[in-house]
Protein backbone atom coordinates (compact mmCIF):
# COMPACT_ATOMS: atom_id res chain seq x y z
CA UNK A 1 0.00 0.00 0.00
CA UNK A 2 1.55 3.42 -1.02
CA UNK A 3 1.53 6.34 1.32
CA UNK A 4 -1.65 7.94 -0.45
CA UNK A 5 -3.69 5.25 -0.46
CA UNK A 6 -2.61 4.87 3.31
CA UNK A 7 -3.98 8.97 3.61
CA UNK A 8 -6.60 9.05 1.19
CA UNK A 9 -8.17 5.97 0.94
CA UNK A 10 -10.90 4.99 -1.87
CA UNK A 11 -14.32 4.57 -1.00
CA UNK A 12 -15.95 1.88 -3.33
CA UNK A 13 -18.57 3.55 -5.24
CA UNK A 14 -22.23 2.84 -3.47
CA UNK A 15 -24.32 0.62 -4.88
CA UNK A 16 -27.94 1.81 -5.81
CA UNK A 17 -31.06 -0.34 -5.25
CA UNK A 18 -33.69 -1.03 -7.99
CA UNK A 19 -37.22 -0.78 -7.66
CA UNK A 20 -37.53 -4.56 -7.49
CA UNK A 21 -34.32 -4.87 -4.70
CA UNK A 22 -36.20 -2.10 -2.69
CA UNK A 23 -39.16 -3.77 -2.82
CA UNK A 24 -37.48 -7.01 -0.32
CA UNK A 25 -36.66 -4.73 1.85
CA UNK A 26 -40.84 -5.20 3.19
CA UNK A 27 -43.12 -2.50 4.33
CA UNK A 28 -41.83 0.32 6.21
CA UNK A 29 -41.63 4.08 5.98
CA UNK A 30 -39.15 4.95 3.18
CA UNK A 31 -38.53 5.92 -0.21
CA UNK A 32 -36.01 5.13 -2.82
CA UNK A 33 -34.82 8.24 -4.86
CA UNK A 34 -32.58 7.56 -7.51
CA UNK A 35 -31.70 4.42 -6.22
CA UNK A 36 -30.88 5.63 -2.49
CA UNK A 37 -33.19 4.44 0.24
CA UNK A 38 -34.70 7.84 2.10
CA UNK A 39 -35.99 6.43 5.79
CA UNK A 40 -39.47 8.83 6.62
CA UNK A 41 -40.21 9.19 10.36
CA UNK A 42 -43.89 7.54 11.18
CA UNK A 43 -46.24 10.27 11.56
CA UNK A 44 -48.21 11.15 13.76
CA UNK A 45 -51.96 10.72 15.10
CA UNK A 46 -53.03 13.97 13.38
CA UNK A 47 -51.83 12.75 10.49
CA UNK A 48 -53.16 9.44 10.44
CA UNK A 49 -56.66 10.76 11.09
CA UNK A 50 -56.25 13.56 7.99
CA UNK A 51 -55.48 10.84 5.99
CA UNK A 52 -58.70 8.93 6.79
CA UNK A 53 -61.25 11.59 6.48
CA UNK A 54 -59.98 12.65 3.19
CA UNK A 55 -59.55 9.16 1.89
CA UNK A 56 -62.97 8.10 3.14
CA UNK A 57 -64.46 11.00 1.09
CA UNK A 58 -62.48 10.12 -1.98
CA UNK A 59 -63.93 6.82 -1.37
CA UNK A 60 -67.21 7.61 -1.55
CA UNK A 61 -67.31 9.59 -5.00
CA UNK A 62 -65.21 6.39 -6.14
CA UNK A 63 -67.96 4.24 -5.37
CA UNK A 64 -70.11 6.53 -7.77
CA UNK A 65 -67.42 6.39 -10.07
CA UNK A 66 -66.36 3.11 -10.85
CA UNK A 67 -63.25 3.83 -13.15
CA UNK A 68 -61.55 4.94 -10.46
CA UNK A 69 -59.28 3.10 -7.71
CA UNK A 70 -58.10 4.83 -4.26
CA UNK A 71 -55.21 3.68 -1.96
CA UNK A 72 -54.16 4.87 0.79
CA UNK A 73 -51.02 3.94 3.27
CA UNK A 74 -47.98 5.05 1.09
CA UNK A 75 -48.83 3.08 -1.66
CA UNK A 76 -44.90 3.06 -4.15
CA UNK A 77 -44.92 4.15 -7.73
CA UNK A 78 -42.20 4.04 -9.50
CA UNK A 79 -41.60 7.28 -10.91
CA UNK A 80 -37.67 6.72 -12.80
CA UNK A 81 -35.95 4.28 -13.84
CA UNK A 82 -32.32 3.56 -13.95
CA UNK A 83 -31.71 4.71 -11.37
CA UNK A 84 -34.59 4.01 -9.90
CA UNK A 85 -36.99 6.08 -8.09
CA UNK A 86 -40.36 4.95 -6.33
CA UNK A 87 -42.28 7.61 -3.98
CA UNK A 88 -45.15 7.41 -2.33
CA UNK A 89 -48.40 10.11 -2.06
CA UNK A 90 -50.11 9.48 1.35
CA UNK A 91 -53.46 8.98 -0.76
CA UNK A 92 -53.07 7.99 -4.78
CA UNK A 93 -56.08 7.70 -7.20
CA UNK A 94 -55.74 6.77 -10.29
CA UNK A 95 -58.06 5.60 -13.08
CA UNK A 96 -58.69 1.60 -13.30
CA UNK A 97 -57.75 1.71 -16.92
CA UNK A 98 -54.49 2.74 -16.42
CA UNK A 99 -53.82 -0.22 -13.72
CA UNK A 100 -54.84 -2.74 -16.71
CA UNK A 101 -52.29 -4.93 -16.86
CA UNK A 102 -50.17 -4.16 -14.35
CA UNK A 103 -49.71 -6.11 -11.14
CA UNK A 104 -51.06 -4.09 -7.88
CA UNK A 105 -49.03 -6.10 -5.86
CA UNK A 106 -46.03 -3.99 -7.33
CA UNK A 107 -45.32 -0.95 -7.42
CA UNK A 108 -47.22 1.02 -10.56
CA UNK A 109 -45.10 2.69 -13.38
CA UNK A 110 -46.11 5.65 -13.15
CA UNK A 111 -47.37 8.47 -10.78
CA UNK A 112 -50.93 8.43 -9.58
CA UNK A 113 -53.70 10.92 -11.22
CA UNK A 114 -54.16 12.32 -8.25
CA UNK A 115 -51.24 12.56 -5.42
CA UNK A 116 -52.48 13.92 -1.59
CA UNK A 117 -49.80 14.95 0.85
CA UNK A 118 -50.73 15.48 4.33
CA UNK A 119 -47.80 17.84 5.67
CA UNK A 120 -45.78 17.22 8.77
CA UNK A 121 -45.46 19.88 10.85
CA UNK A 122 -41.23 19.56 9.94
CA UNK A 123 -42.07 19.97 6.24
CA UNK A 124 -41.10 23.43 5.22
CA UNK A 125 -42.55 24.99 2.74
CA UNK A 126 -40.05 24.80 -0.28
CA UNK A 127 -39.93 20.86 0.32
CA UNK A 128 -44.12 20.62 -0.05
CA UNK A 129 -43.66 22.82 -3.41
CA UNK A 130 -40.80 20.53 -4.68
CA UNK A 131 -42.73 17.70 -3.95
CA UNK A 132 -45.72 18.66 -5.60
CA UNK A 133 -43.85 20.12 -9.10
CA UNK A 134 -41.61 16.25 -8.69
CA UNK A 135 -45.70 14.79 -9.15
CA UNK A 136 -46.33 16.83 -12.02
CA UNK A 137 -43.48 16.55 -13.73
CA UNK A 138 -43.91 12.50 -13.67
CA UNK A 139 -47.15 12.79 -15.26
CA UNK A 140 -50.11 13.68 -12.06
CA UNK A 141 -52.65 15.63 -12.78
CA UNK A 142 -53.53 16.91 -9.48
CA UNK A 143 -51.51 17.33 -6.03
CA UNK A 144 -53.31 18.37 -3.05
CA UNK A 145 -50.87 19.11 -0.14
CA UNK A 146 -52.73 19.16 2.85
CA UNK A 147 -51.52 21.54 5.92
CA UNK A 148 -53.16 20.21 9.23
CA UNK A 149 -51.28 23.12 11.36
CA UNK A 150 -52.55 26.07 9.19
CA UNK A 151 -55.85 23.82 8.32
CA UNK A 152 -55.35 24.76 4.57
CA UNK A 153 -55.42 22.82 0.93
CA UNK A 154 -52.26 23.60 -1.44
CA UNK A 155 -53.83 22.02 -5.21
CA UNK A 156 -51.38 22.52 -7.64
CA UNK A 157 -52.70 21.34 -11.26
CA UNK A 158 -50.96 21.22 -14.35
CA UNK A 159 -50.27 24.29 -15.92
CA UNK A 160 -52.04 26.47 -13.12
CA UNK A 161 -50.74 28.54 -10.55
CA UNK A 162 -51.22 26.83 -7.09
CA UNK A 163 -54.10 27.81 -5.12
CA UNK A 164 -54.51 28.23 -1.34
CA UNK A 165 -57.64 26.78 0.33
CA UNK A 166 -58.80 27.38 3.90
CA UNK A 167 -61.54 27.04 6.16
CA UNK A 168 -63.93 29.09 3.87
CA UNK A 169 -63.52 27.23 1.00
CA UNK A 170 -64.60 23.76 -0.81
CA UNK A 171 -61.74 21.24 -2.27
CA UNK A 172 -63.02 19.94 -5.12
CA UNK A 173 -61.42 18.00 -8.06
CA UNK A 174 -61.49 19.93 -10.72
CA UNK A 175 -61.77 18.74 -14.20
CA UNK A 176 -60.34 15.57 -12.92
CA UNK A 177 -62.81 14.17 -10.06
CA UNK A 178 -65.71 16.03 -11.65
CA UNK A 179 -68.50 16.60 -8.93
CA UNK A 180 -66.09 15.90 -6.12
CA UNK A 181 -66.54 18.85 -3.33
CA UNK A 182 -65.31 19.29 0.24
CA UNK A 183 -65.58 21.65 2.27
CA UNK A 184 -62.18 22.22 3.49
CA UNK A 185 -63.07 22.19 7.53
CA UNK A 186 -64.39 18.23 7.08
CA UNK A 187 -60.92 17.29 6.23
CA UNK A 188 -59.92 18.19 9.77
CA UNK A 189 -62.62 16.80 11.36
Amino acid sequence: MDARSRYHPVMPAERLLTAEEFALLGEGRRELVRGRVVEMTPPAFEHGSVLVNLAAHLKTWIDRHPGWAVAGGDPGFRVEHRPDTVRAPDIAVVRRERCAGHDLRRYLPFAPDLAVEVLSPGDTAPEARARAAMWLSHGAHLVWMVDPVARRVTVHALDAAPRELGETDTLDGGGLLPGFTLPVPGIFA
